[in-house]
């Protein structure tokens, strides 16, 4: 795949924590690693299509208005500690070096399962240091944030091809439009041949970009679900669906409404 061989080379390698907590703090909830959690060092890169169609749908299941009800509340029910459990927190303050949030003392009985400090296992330069221990946190109403905006902008990339009326066009176009990614850069290494290695600054910053090539494909094969909205990868052929049952549905739907209208 093109996302394979785009971003073969990278030093992006990003932390995460076999367990999270949700905690309150100033009147507002916090995710932190769990005292008691383990850290695991993994490369997001080597895993871009589930990390990004997961980001994704779980965008969407903050945009419904009618949320299943094995998701009642994203937040409250744990979702968001399972999500940040598979993949780590954003890293979103790395857009904000100075603001820092440590709003815990140093929290007792920790995991120190790894020989070697986290910064040198990752590669990543010391400001990193704080982003990757137990003691930083994230407030949630902020990831909450950027995985909304994320499917809003996809879901603008899947109308944008069928919006006929010129005002919904526009809108269209300038959600589209709006979508910027922070703190990307590369090197050039000297490997069996020249190479270019991505430099992403936060795991935010790598599902946005891998997520923005993937969707400005002349063909992507990052689509939307045409009957659930769901996101996700069409590896062979020009599917609409992401899985049997959703056709399946949206056949027996469409043959209703037909009916319907032929007053059958």
């Amino acid at each position: 795949m093109i996302l394979n061989e785009l971003f073969e080379a990278t030093s992006s390698d990003w932390v995460k924590y076999t367990k999270y907590e949700t905690i309150e703090h100033g009147g507002r909830k916090w995710i932190t690693p769990a005292a008691d959690s383990r850290v695991i060092v993994y490369s997001p890169v080597q895993m871009s299509e589930n990390i990004v169609v997961d980001a994704l749908n779980f965008g969407r299941l903050l945009c419904m208005e009618n949320v299943p009800k094995d998701y009642s509340n994203p937040v409250n029910d744990g979702l968001m500690e399972a999500v940040t459990a598979t993949y780590g927190l954003l890293g979103i303050k790395m857009d904000e070096p100075t603001d820092f949030f440590k709003p815990f003392k140093k929290k007792e009985n920790r995991k120190t399962a790894y020989s070697m400090p986290i910064i040198e296992q990752t590669g990543r330069d010391l400001k990193y240091e704080m982003v990757f221990s137990h003691d930083y946190a994230e407030p949630i109403d902020e990831m909450l944030e950027c995985f909304k905006a994320l499917y809003i902008h996809f879901s603008a990339c899947q109308s944008a091809a069928n919006a006929e009326n010129p005002a919904i066009k526009r809108v269209v176009d300038e959600t589209i439009s709006k979508f910027t990614v922070q703190n990307v850069g590369f090197q050039m290494r000297m490997t069996n041949k020249p190479t270019m290695v991505w430099e992403f600054g936060s795991l935010k910053t790598m599902i946005e970009t891998i997520y923005a090539v993937a969707v400005s494909r002349e063909n992507p094969m990052l689509r939307m679900c045409k009957h659930c909205g769901k996101a996700f990868y069409a590896h062979h052929g020009r599917s609409e669906f992401c899985e049997d049952k959703c056709r399946n549905q949206f056949n027996v739907y469409k043959h209703r409404k037909m009916k319907k209208r032929d007053g059958r």
